[in-house]
Order: C-alpha cells, then structure tokens, then sequence
C-alpha cells in the first residue's frame, strides 16, 4: 500500500503538471511555435520556450547548455518531470552526441533507470558513480547548468538530506513532486544509512511541517492555507489525520472527502458502537482512525427533515464498511439500520420512507426498501417490518392515528389497522353533538417528481383527517380483498361496522332526523327499543352490554342519550299536529315512543353504574313528561 500511495501521487502529480504545460501552450500558441507534430517532446520544447520568453525559467545569473538552440538538459529535466521516463531516455538516446560533448556517462546512468519499473539505478556501481559524479564536480561547480544537477540528483536519489531543487524557479508543486519521487518503498535492511527514505519519513516531514507552518483551527487561518496542508496530507497517505484536520475548516468538503477515502477503501473507521464524538481516535496499536458513522449522521442533520431521500442516500453509505471482516462489518451494518429508524421516527416521512398504499391496498416500496441491496438486506421483509412496527407503535402512542394505520398496514397487520380506525371513530363518536368534529393529523404525502409520476398511487390518506372517513377507507379496501379481510378477526370487523353505523345515528340526529335515527338504533340491536315492557328482553339487552367491543361499549350512553333525544323531539312532533295519518295511529306511536323511554330506564337500572347521572336524569325527565 505505501508503494501504490508513492506512485499514485507521484503519477497524479506528474500529469497535473502535463496539463499545465499543455494549457500553457494552448493559451499563448503563437509563442510556444508547438508546430504540425504535437508529441510530448515538443511540449516541452514549447513550454521551455515560453518560460524562456518571460524569462522565468531560471535565474538571471544561470547559465543553460544549449545545444542547437536548446536547452538539452531542461528538456530532459522537464520530461521527468512530466514522468516520461522513457520518453527522457529516448531523446538522449537519440541526442546523443549533444550529450557526450558535456556529459559522457549520464546517459548511461538514464537507460538503467528507465528500464527499472521501480525508477531507480538497479546497478549499485552505476548508482556510486553518479552520486559521486554530483557530489564531487557537478554540486561544486556553481556555473553549471542547474538542470544538469536536478537530472543527477532525481536519477541518482541523492542529497536526501536537502531534497530541493536549487538554482530552479519552481514553484510549491514542483517541491512535492521532488518528494515524492526521491521516496522509496524496498527492503530496508539493504539500505545504506542516509538512504531509508519511504512514506513514513516522508508522512513525518509533512507532520512536522503543518506544525510549523499552517494553522491549527479557523480562528489562526487568514489566507485559506489550510487546504494546502490537507493536499499533502492527502498526496502522503495521512487521510485519517486529513480529513481531521479539515473538518472544522470546511465540514461539507471533509465528508465529502471522506466519503470518496471510504469507497476506495482508504479510510479506516473506528468502531461503530463508540462512544465518543470525537471524529479521530486511536486503536489500540496507535493508529489513527475516524467515526466515519457519526460524520455522515451529524451531516445529515443539516437538511434530514427537509430532504429523506437523500438523508437515507447518505446513511447508506455507512454500510460501506460493512465488507469489513467479523463483527467490525456487522456493527457498521447495524448502526446504518439504527440510523435510518431513528430518521423514520424523527421526520415522519412514512409514505416517502417506509412506503404507500395503492387504492386496493397493494404496497408501493419505500425509500428504505428500495435500497436494500445497499444496505446489505437479504431479507428485506424483516428489517423493513422492523422499522415499520417500530414507527407504527410510535405513531399509535404519539397519538399519529392516520400515519400508524398506514404504517400497520404496510407491515401486514390488518387487524391491528382495524382496531385503531375503531378507536379513532369512538372517540369522534363520543364528542357531544354540537361540538367541533375531531379531526385527525394526515399522513405526509409522498413528495418528489417519483410521487407524480406513479401511476394508482394511493395518496389520499394524505388527506384524510376525518376518522370516520379514514375508517371507511380502509374497511372498503379490505372488504374487497379477499387477502386482507380473513386476517381480521370478527370481533374487530363488527366493532367497525357498528361504530360507523353510530356515526351515521350521530349524524341524523344532529340533522333533526328523528324517525330515521330511531329505525337505525333498532337495528343495532344494542338497546331494547322493541321490548315493550317485557323484562326478561330488557334483562338480555342488559346482559348483552359487557360483550359488547370497548370502542362500543363505550359509547352506548351516547348511543342512549340519542335516543332519548329522539323520543322525546319524535313525541312533541306528533303531540303538535305534524303528522298526516289518523288520531289513533299517532296516539299509539306516542305510547311507542314513551315506552322506549321507560323500557330504557329499567334498562339503565339494571346496568347502573355504568353510564353518567346526567343519562339517568334526562331518561327520568323524558319519561315523566
């Protein structure tokens, strides 16, 4: 690995510097005269050329070998730096008598580091020649061409001690670059003291130098230098201490940044279920580490309520340590499904997250699900009824009653659904009439040119906030799926159906619709309207009471207070002449409904303690009169 960090930013050094050459033509072509035939060694011509013009290729006071009007070692200085290693071979190879005339042996030297995959002089005689070439004329004599000495040096790797290029205008790039490809990765042991320069040294010095030279936080930083440092840091295989360093600079590039280090497997995480909220530790053998999971769930923080999609795209990525060996890949895989509950819970977004219902009850996949392979879900069935019980049961005790019906449904529980639209429509039945109607918080819909676009999308529970309509709903989808309504227990389906009947009854009589509120009462078969006086039907009414549902049950005084309303508005109708038929007719119909109200009293006698005073007198008042 530390090889492969060498060569890779010595490579991605050494092509950003052929793009500066190129644009550097391209921008002042008619000076750069590249000519017909654009190959590399006539880049470097061009470029040398328009550094000569503006005369900053190298010191007034230096002095180039130029042969044929060229600068020969600047070329080949210029072709390593662009790392055309061959290429620079070459055009000795093929200058070679403009060579010998200054320098015999360099371009022996240059053949064997070319043809050595690692670029270095494989020959430890070679290797001895041209460092003391350097050491003993070539350093020593000030009125040589610096190129010349930059050649020897960057071939031979000498000078380690002073790795600059000197008597060259160059600038910070050039410095890396010189870094890097004096930096060797081989076997240690057979190094001569002096010599053992690899990534670690390397990794020290740029330590060393952002203590000395670059700020430590935001309050020192004048002049936007922190990003240098992350570059060498970056270049130098520090990315732990990279990405440390810039997340109080600039967080949103250090995720970023992070992300990128992390799918390339460059990162190493610290473990998933730690504590601390520091981004960088330290494992056990001192090497660094960062929590990675937390840096993208404190990101997210920024814009999670406003945009799910990509909160859960982001969460994602945590399961990209997943591929880690035993348990270190579970946890990371673990704390991706906790963070996206705890993103369910928190924002609410159930139809967008967890899914939808089509119109016949079918489910449309949610965000979450639609990412399993992502998140490592072989069975997504589990994890994502998991999720959805959990939110369910949430929404249910946060008082959310359209949100835990849909989220109910999507996990398949059908009865549960239905015992919560029976709650909901109880508790609007059991508001006195007159009062406002109780209105429930909807769903939040789908958003996104996805819920546009999806065709039979069942997007009204979005909508709905009545409860008795949001019963009617439901019940109607699974009376006509023979997949759904088995799964509901009996019990559950005629306490629906009744407590929807009741809401009919509440609605006639808020409509002054006595006759018909009556008829509907009686075919609930719930209170004794048809007992006329006999005792022993009264008395099976009264048993009847504690079988009945608790949403009902609930709700039978409401149930007897209509009634008693009804009576008592239907007789006064009748006693005022509003009604067509003969005197007899209307006489024994108020003996009917004065019967009710009696038969109700011993009715609610027998069952005492189970309805308010306030029944009791206004059955008492209503049978009196």
């Amino acid at each position: 690995m530390r090889k492969r960090i060498l060569e890779g930013s010595s490579r991605f050094l050494e092509i950003q510097f052929l793009r500066e050459v190129e644009a550097l033509i391209a921008k002042h072509p008619h000076e750069a005269k590249l000519g017909g035939l654009p190959d590399i060694q006539s880049k470097i011509r061009a470029y040398i050329r328009l550094r000569s013009a503006r005369k900053d290729l190298v010191p007034d006071d230096s002095s180039l070998i130029v042969v044929g009007g060229e600068p020969i070692w600047a070329v080949v200085f210029y072709l390593l730096r662009c790392g055309q290693v061959e290429e620079a071979a070459r055009y000795i190879n093929d200058n070679g008598g403009a060579f010998k005339s200054t320098d015999r042996t360099f371009s022996t030297y240059m053949n064997n580091y070319a043809a050595s995959d690692d670029r270095r002089i494989t020959s430890k005689k070679l290797l001895d020649r041209c460092r003391n070439e350097l050491n003993s004329r070539i350093k020593l004599d000030s009125t040589l061409d610096p190129f010349r000495r930059a050649c020897y040096q960057i071939i031979g790797r000498a000078e380690l001690s002073n790795r600059s290029l000197e008597g060259l205008n160059t600038d910070i790039n050039d410095w890396i670059w010189l870094q890097f490809t004096l930096a060797r990765e081989g076997d240690k042991t057979i190094e001569m003291a002096g010599e053992s320069y690899g990534l670690v040294e390397l990794q020290a010095s740029i330590r060393e130098i952002g203590q000395k030279h670059f700020p430590k936080n935001p309050s020192e930083d004048n002049n936007g230098s922190f990003g240098m440092l992350f570059y060498l840091q970056v270049l130098a295989g520090l990315f732990e201490d990279a990405l440390a360093y810039l997340y109080p600079f600039s967080y949103i590039d250090a995720v970023h940044f992070g992300i990128a280090l992390e799918f390339y497997g460059l990162l190493r995480p610290s473990d998933a279920m730690l504590e601390s909220n520091d981004l960088r530790s330290y494992s056990t053998k001192n090497l660094p580490q960062i929590n990675f999971g937390r840096m993208i769930g404190y990101y997210t923080r920024d814009f999670r309520a406003a945009d799910v999609e990509s909160a859960v795209d982001y969460l994602t990525l945590i399961c990209l340590n997943q591929d880690l060996g035993g348990e270190a890949g579970r946890r990371h895989g673990s704390l991706c499904h906790e963070a996206l509950r705890d993103l369910v819970l928190e924002t609410r977004e159930f139809s967008q997250l967890i899914g939808d219902i089509r119109p016949d009850g079918r489910r449309i996949k949610g965000i979450i699900e639609e990412r399993g392979p992502l998140i490592g879900l072989d069975m997504e069935d589990d994890f994502v009824n998991t999720v959805t019980l959990q939110a369910a049961s949430f929404a249910d005790e946060n008082g959310r009653t359209t949100d835990s019906v849909l989220l109910y449904h999507l996990a398949g529980e059908y009865d549960t659904v239905v015992a919560i639209v029976s709650r909901a429509l109880s508790e609007a039945i059991s508001l006195d009439i007159g009062e406002d109607p109780m209105r429930l918080m909807p769903v939040k819909p789908r958003a996104g040119p996805l819920a546009d676009n999806l065709q039979g999308s069942s997007l009204s529970l979005a909508a709905i906030d009545d409860p008795v309509e949001l019963a009617k709903t439901m019940m109607s989808i699974y009376e006509k799926n023979a997949m759904f309504y088995p799964k509901i227990q009996d019990q559950s389906k005629v306490a629906c159906g009744v407590l929807l009947e009741m809401s009919n009854i509440k609605s006639l009589v808020e409509a002054s619709q006595w006759a018909p509120a009556l008829d509907k009462i009686r075919a609930l078969q719930i209170l004794p309207l048809e007992a006329n006086g006999d005792a022993s039907i009264i008395r099976a009414y009264a048993s009847k009471f504690s079988g009945l549902p608790q949403p009902v049950s609930i709700n039978v005084p409401n149930l007897l207070m209509w009634t008693v309303v009804c009576c008592v508005r239907q007789r006064e109708q009748l006693s005022n002449g509003q009604f067509s038929g003969n005197e007899g007719t209307r006489r024994l119909m108020v003996e009917q409904l004065k019967q009710i109200t009696l038969d109700l009293t011993t009715y609610t006698s027998q069952l005492r303690y189970r309805f308010p005073p306030h029944l009791h007198e206004a059955l008492a008042r209503a049978s009196a009169e």
